[in-house]
């Protein structure tokens, strides 16, 4: 008896992937060395018809190197793509790194202008990042700086070369400054009388004017005035008249 078998027909209807190689024969064949490009399996169909043993042999076989590559073209896209995102990262790091130098640059060089006085002080930084508002900031402040120092000049120079004396305490009433034409009159040089109490300039026997007298005053007023005397070095008295006002810091403070 004779089995007819359609092979052809069968695979078709199997709907096999097109990567998939079948192979089959009516004939047992030995399975090849493995092949690492391949996966292969081997079916064996056996039955008796009439008494006799029929045996078919399948081998399915599916081949590796499409996958591999795809796998390989995947793997070279994603390095590619790596080594371009690197390119690409250090070239706007060297960007960032020399506009931030060049605008820090800039910002010692404009530190460096305002307070020279070059330069244009209204001008103001538009970029918008964090340089451009410390810049600002650090104009704003220098310039204000610069008018301060310019004004502590002037005060210096006019209390260097005023002609009438000018004596400075502090809260307790010592000396902290004097000016030349004070110690023209009195004859003490400035280390004799820095850190002394001003009230050894001063004599009251004369006008009857006392210290916690004028002291009262300033503290209420702000200021007093009137005629007094001084003692010079040699104890003399010398008739002045005297102007006694307060100093306020930025703050208001004495």
């Amino acid at each position: 008896v004779l089995l007819y078998l359609d092979l052809d027909k069968i695979m078709v209807s199997l709907n096999f992937p097109s990567d998939l190689k079948v192979n089959y024969s009516l004939t047992p064949f030995a399975q090849t060395s493995a092949d690492f490009l391949k996966h292969s399996e081997v079916f064996k169909f056996e039955w008796n018809d009439g008494g006799k043993d029929h045996v078919v042999h399948i081998q399915l076989q599916q081949s590796y190197l499409s996958a591999l590559l795809f796998v390989s073209a995947g793997l070279l896209v994603s390095l590619a793509s790596g080594a371009l995102l690197l390119l690409g990262l250090r070239r706007w790091t060297r960007m960032f790194s020399e506009r931030t130098t060049r605008r820090l640059e800039g910002l010692v060089q404009m530190a460096t202008d305002t307070v020279q006085g070059r330069g244009d002080a209204s001008r103001v930084d538009i970029t918008g990042d964090e340089i451009a508002k410390v810049a600002n900031a650090l104009k704003r402040m220098l310039h204000k700086q610069r008018i301060a120092t310019q004004e502590q000049a002037i005060f210096s120079r006019v209390f260097e070369t005023a002609a009438e004396a000018i004596l400075i305490t502090n809260k307790q009433g010592l000396v902290v400054d004097m000016n030349a034409a004070l110690i023209d009159m009195t004859g003490y040089t400035k280390e004799e009388l820095i850190n002394q109490p001003a009230g050894r300039l001063y004599t009251t026997k004369e006008t009857g004017v006392n210290l916690p007298t004028i002291a009262e005053s300033v503290r209420k007023n702000g200021f007093w005035r009137g005629e007094t005397f001084f003692l010079n070095k040699q104890e003399k008295p010398l008739p002045v008249l005297l102007s006694v006002s307060t100093l306020l810091d930025a703050q208001g403070m004495h």
